[in-house]
């Protein structure tokens, strides 16, 4: 005979064998409202802790922060060209750089001009505006760089593309490496000619590495590193490259003669420094392969040169 699980206690009842759960059982009862059909289940509780459906809530709107930012020209442009812009921005990064006399710059510059002599404390050729536009050049560089290493090109606005187009790549096309010119407005965002800050300047990345701070002291290398000995001559070999570069800017740069000389002083002495030989324009054999500059940035360059 087989057996169920269910034994009779009465007409028409079943009680639950052994081992069943009595909690799902059904108890006729309960209030369907306020309890569940199922004894001890409390439905009203239980709904109220559960999370909100995904479709309940508004999409959140996109942030400000996600939205690239744009170039700031300032409200009074200056009369240069862009040429003569870039030239001076390039001259403001190389004399803070190599940490020449401002005001011997500043006068050789506006020799041409009637302005006021330059006071000892100026530490910038360039006027409250043009620094502000070049430290929005600089970040939009910043900015497209990142995207293009990122793949993420078709996100940068068309006016900031525009903007490096005009003022970093277009005024010495094809006269110099391109790469090496944004590399110098690229990292003027991260020191903005601070003293405080000069170790963030093309001129003093490698220095700074292998510890050319203390020239005089034989042993300075030694004691400011810890890096293994070929990880120092590989900075030793992109520091003076870097230096043969800055002699291709210098006269690129260099408005006239005067600021060409004070500049090429500059870069001596800031060779002798930190114990260099000095370098001169011959020692690159072509302004196209000035380097070291950033992983990307030549790609970069070609980008904004074909949109």
């Amino acid at each position: 005979m087989k057996s169920s699980i269910f034994r009779r206690s009465g007409p028409g009842a079943t009680q639950p064998t052994i081992g069943e759960d009595r909690s799902l059982k059904r108890d006729p009862c309960e209030n369907p409202k306020g309890k569940s059909q199922y004894r001890g289940v409390d439905t009203q509780k239980n709904t109220e802790e559960l999370p909100p459906p995904y479709n309940s809530s508004p999409r959140p709107a996109p942030s400000e922060d996600d939205s690239p930012r744009r170039i700031r020209r300032p409200s009074k442009m200056s009369n240069y060209s862009k040429k003569e812009q870039l030239q001076r921005f390039l001259v403001e990064i190389l004399a803070f750089s190599l940490d020449t006399d401002v005001c011997l710059v500043k006068e050789a510059m506006e020799s041409s001009e009637s302005s006021a002599p330059c006071k000892g404390s100026e530490s910038s050729i360039l006027s409250e505006d043009e620094r502000e536009y070049l430290l929005s050049l600089s970040q939009i560089v910043g900015d497209a760089h990142e995207m293009f290493k990122r793949n993420q090109w078709n996100l940068v606005p068309d006016e900031n593309r525009k903007e490096i187009s005009d003022a970093v790549v277009g005024p010495f096309c094809d006269q110099i490496q391109e790469a090496y010119l944004l590399d110098m407005i690229y990292t003027y965002a991260k020191h903005q000619c601070d003293p405080e800050r000069r170790k963030h300047t093309l001129a003093s990345r490698y220095a700074a590495l292998i510890g050319y701070f203390h020239p005089s002291d034989p042993n300075s290398t030694s004691k400011k590193t810890r890096m293994p000995s070929y990880m120092i001559e590989q900075a030793r070999v992109k520091l003076h490259e870097t230096m043969k570069s800055h002699t291709w800017v210098i006269d690129l740069a260099s408005p006239n003669e005067k600021v060409r000389m004070i500049l090429r002083r500059a870069l001596r002495d800031f060779q002798k420094t930190i114990g260099m030989e000095e370098t001169k324009v011959g020692d690159q054999a072509s302004p196209f392969l000035c380097w070291p500059f950033r992983e990307g940035l030549e790609g970069l360059n070609k980008a904004i040169r074909d949109s």
